[in-house]
This record gives C-alpha cells, structure tokens and sequence, in this order.
C-alpha cells in the first residue's frame, strides 16, 4: 500500500519524464477508482506509463470524467500545453 504523497511523485516523476503536467494525468485520466487502485499498488507504474503515453497519443481526452474531447490548451505554444497551464485573471496590487 501507497500513500497520496508517494503516489503524488510517481505522477510528478512521470510527467517530467513524458513531458506533461503530472496535473492533467491526475485530472483527466484517473479517475477516482484509479487512484484508489494506485494506492492499494494494483497499477503497476510500467502500466500507469503506457496508459498515459496511450492517452498522450490519443490527444488527452478527459477520460476522469466520461469526455472523449481531446485537450485543448489555452496557448498554442507545446510547452504551455502539456504543462496545463490555463488563463488566470491579473491581480493587480491596487484595487479600485
């Protein structure tokens, strides 16, 4: 049995390694159940890397919540969107 943080590094390890957020493997490719499953070491980490390289290639499709639309990053630029990087509003120091 795992805990979150280590299953946390296994995703930050492995996105750094295939060059996506570790985020969006979390949020659009394992479901609850999944991560449940990671915990209870029932997914071996050889799986999780062929299931996201798999879910790579097939444009990342929101598998976690039912959606096969692949991804669509704000930016145009690759590094940007497989980082998962999203608009944020400015924050300004002064208010009005």
């Amino acid at each position: 049995m795992l805990t979150q943080e280590h299953c946390k590094k296994i995703l930050f390890n492995l996105g750094i390694q295939l060059g996506v957020s570790p985020r969006l493997i979390s949020t659009r490719l394992l479901s609850d159940d999944d991560k449940q499953d990671m915990i209870n070491s029932l997914i071996s980490q050889d799986e999780l890397e062929t299931a996201v390289k798999v879910w790579m290639n097939n444009n990342m499709p929101d598998y976690a919540n039912g959606k096969l639309e692949p991804y669509m990053a704000l930016y145009d630029d690759k590094v940007r969107r497989y980082r998962g990087y999203e608009e944020r509003p400015l924050k300004s120091k002064f208010r009005a």
